[in-house]
């Protein structure tokens, strides 16, 4: 985290590139070495398995987390420079992605198993729409424009993540890793997102300084980078929920 972080603090052709490569070899470094080590690892086996459910499963968390990151990191700063949002109301703001996931997950809870992988691809693809939502509107001069996309990112992630973890649970074999893999893999996913939207931040405007000029290169950039990183989160998805599964009874 610290070298992809580095990689974005101080913007550099050559040695930029070499950090942040360095920083994600050493995280599939660490991957690798815990599939090997049976009595401590952290994981279950096929983590990089795409075509696996469990594999599938921990990319889809992993992918989803680092996506979304942009917003809390730069959204209130962003609403700030572009929009003269004062932080008190920035917060609130913020705050919603996080009332819009408890609802969610609320609202959703007792849906019955047959509609669960329905929930976790809609989750997913509501993400999506946030992350995109985000990159096209930051820059609006309408603030009630940017509002829904922080909504769907959070209400996303509620509507799927009971159903994620009950799921991923059943599939894992290990109890113990699969009771630690999601939200471990959430976090890392967190802290590599948050080091990207920095290098970002800083490659397309931050680094000369911070500017309305800048801002609203930041402002698109610093989402839309992550589409793609959604829709590969969209096809793990589809991956995740392919098969049909029996919840175990003490899940």
């Amino acid at each position: 985290m610290l070298l992809v972080s580095a990689a974005g603090a101080e913007v550099d052709v050559l040695l930029s590139p070499v950090l942040g490569i360095t920083g994600i070899s050493f995280l599939w470094l660490f991957l690798k070495l815990d599939t090997i080590t049976s009595r401590t690892r952290m994981f279950p086996n096929r983590i990089f398995d795409l075509n696996d459910p469990v594999g599938a499963g921990l990319l889809m968390v992993f992918a989803a987390s680092a996506a979304t990151m942009s917003f809390m990191v730069y959204g209130a700063f962003l609403l700030d420079v572009l929009h003269a949002v004062n932080p008190l109301t920035a917060g609130y703001i913020l705050a919603m992605e996080s009332v819009a996931w408890g609802v969610a997950a609320i609202v959703f809870s007792h849906v019955p198993q047959s509609l669960e992988k329905w929930l976790i691809r809609t989750g997913v693809a509501v993400i999506t729409a946030g992350v995109l939502g985000l990159a096209l509107c930051m820059r609006s001069d309408e603030l009630w424009m940017i509002l829904p996309w922080p909504v769907c990112q959070g209400a996303g992630f509620g509507m799927m993540w009971g159903f994620v973890v009950r799921r991923f649970v059943a599939e894992v074999p290990e109890q113990v890793q699969a009771s630690s893999a999601l939200p471990t893999t959430q976090q890392i996913g967190f802290a590599v997102g948050a080091a990207a939207c920095g290098v970002v931040a800083n490659v397309t405007g931050f680094a000369d300084g911070v500017s309305a000029d800048a801002a609203q290169r930041v402002a698109f950039w610093v989402f839309a980078v992550f589409v793609p990183l959604m829709l590969f989160a969209n096809a793990a998805a589809w991956k995740f929920t392919g098969q049909v599964y029996a919840v175990p009874r003490d899940v």
